[in-house]
C-alpha cells in the first residue's frame, strides 16, 4: 500500500465539512504515527486526543490512560498529519469541479484556494453538503488592457464585463473603496490583481484591502508593474515565479496578451541570473515585507496534457522558474491548474 492511501484524514475532513457528530463526540487515536509539520520524521505511536472539532492532545500512547467513557480507536500502520492546502486553482472551467475536490480530500487536501471564477459557481460549491475541502475564492481586479479577455466575459454572468465584483475592471478613477467592500459582500477571501494595473492603483487597492481585513495576492508582474514594485506596494503575496523575470525592466508592456504572446517569448532566460544581485535584493526586501511567492511552476502543463508540445521559449521560461524559486525563503504551494491532472502527477509528492 503507498503512503499517500495510508494517510488518515477521516476526522479532520469531518470537522471541515462540519459534521454535527464531530462536533459533539470525542475521540483517543491511539498509535498512530504523526507529522507535524515541524519535525523532518513522523513521531511514532503517538495518541491523539480530539474533543469535538478541537486536537485538544497528542502524547505517547499508554503515557496515560484515555477517559473511561471515549472512543478509542487504534490506527497503528496510519499516519495522521495536518491536511494540506493548495493554493491556486480555477475551479470554473472544470466541468467535473466536484469530482475534483473530492479527489482533493482524498489526497490529504483540505484547503482549497480558487484564484479566478465564478463566484456564483464557487459559493455554490463551498455550500455543497457534500465532504469536500474548505474553499477560498478570490476576486479578480484587472485593468482596461484586460477587459477583452474572453475570460472576463465567461465568468460575468449577469453583469457587463468587468462589472461582476468577482471580475472588476479598475483604473485610477474607480472607487476602490467600493469595489473592494463588494468584492468582501460576495464573499471573496481576498483580492487577486492580474494584470494591466499600475503600482499606483495597487497601492490603493492593498489600503483598501487591509481597512477591511481582507489580503491581496497579486500577479508577480501586472503589465506595467514589475515585481519590486508589486512588493512596495504591500501585496501579501506574489503569484509565479516566472514572471520574476520581468524584475527592473523598462520595456514591460501595458497589456497581458501583449506581455504573454509577444513580450515573453523574446527574453534571452539563459542570459538572465536568478541568482544575480538585483534578485536576491529582491527576494531580501520580500522577506522584510513579508511578502509570500506562490510559485505555480505546472501551470502550462496543461499544453501537456492536451498531447501538445511547448515551444522552446515556455520550456526555457520553466526552468528558469524553478531556478529562481529555489531562493526563495518559503513559497506557498499550487498548481495553477482546473483539476483535470493534478493528482495523478500529486501522488508521488504525498
Amino acid at each position: 500500500m503507498t503512503v499517500w492511501c495510508r494517510l488518515f484524514f477521516i476526522f479532520l475532513i469531518a470537522m471541515l465539512h462540519g459534521n454535527s457528530k464531530a462536533e459533539n463526540n470525542s475521540y483517543v487515536l491511539e498509535n498512530v504515527a504523526v507529522i507535524t509539520g515541524q519535525l523532518q520524521t513522523p513521531i511514532l505511536k503517538q495518541s491523539v486526543l480530539i474533543k469535538g472539532s478541537i486536537f485538544s492532545e497528542i502524547y505517547p500512547t499508554g503515557s496515560k490512560l484515555p477517559p473511561s467513557d471515549i472512543t478509542i480507536i487504534d490506527l497503528a500502520g496510519h499516519t495522521l498529519m495536518p491536511g494540506l492546502i493548495n493554493g491556486h486553482v480555477h475551479l470554473t472551467p472544470n466541468p467535473n469541479r466536484q469530482q475534483a475536490l473530492s479527489e482533493m480530500v482524498r489526497m490529504g487536501i483540505t484547503t482549497v484556494r480558487d484564484l479566478g471564477g465564478s463566484a456564483p459557481v464557487l459559493k455554490e460549491l463551498a455550500q455543497n453538503d457534500t465532504i469536500r475541502p474548505r474553499l477560498i475564492f478570490s476576486a479578480v481586479f484587472f485593468g482596461p488592457g484586460f477587459l477583452n479577455d474572453p475570460r472576463v466575459s465567461a465568468v460575468a454572468g449577469n453583469y457587463a464585463p468587468g462589472e461582476a465584483p468577482w471580475m472588476r475592471l479598475v483604473t485610477e478613477t474607480s472607487d476602490i473603496d467600493q469595489v473592494v467592500a463588494d468584492a468582501k459582500e460576495i464573499g471573496a477571501g481576498g483580492i487577486k490583481i492580474y494584470a494591466s494595473v499600475s503600482k499606483a492603483v495597487i497601492k490603493k487597492i492593498v489600503a483598501a484591502a487591509a481597512s477591511i481585513g481582507m489580503p491581496v495576492w497579486s500577479h508577480s508582474v501586472t503589465f506595467p508593474a514589475d515585481p519590486q514594485e508589486i512588493v512596495l506596494a504591500g501585496v501579501n503575496q506574489i503569484i509565479h515565479s516566472k514572471g520574476l523575470v520581468a524584475l527592473g525592466r523598462n520595456d514591460i508592456p501595458q497589456t497581458f496578451r501583449e506581455g504573454v504572446l509577444t513580450w515573453t517569448p523574446k527574453l534571452a532566460f539563459a542570459q538572465i541570473n536568478p541568482d544575480s544581485s538585483k534578485f536576491s535584493q529582491l527576494f531580501a526586501l520580500m522577506n522584510e515585507h513579508n511578502t509570500v511567492l506562490e510559485p505555480a511552476l505546472i501551470a502550462d502543463q496543461g499544453l501537456l496534457a492536451k498531447g501538445k508540445n511547448r515551444p522552446r521559449w515556455m520550456v526555457a521560461q520553466e526552468n528558469w522558474a524553478c531556478e529562481a524559486t529555489r531562493f526563495v525563503c518559503s513559497p506557498a504551494r499550487g498548481e495553477d491548474i482546473c483539476g483535470y491532472r493534478l493528482f495523478r502527477s500529486a501522488r508521488p509528492f504525498i
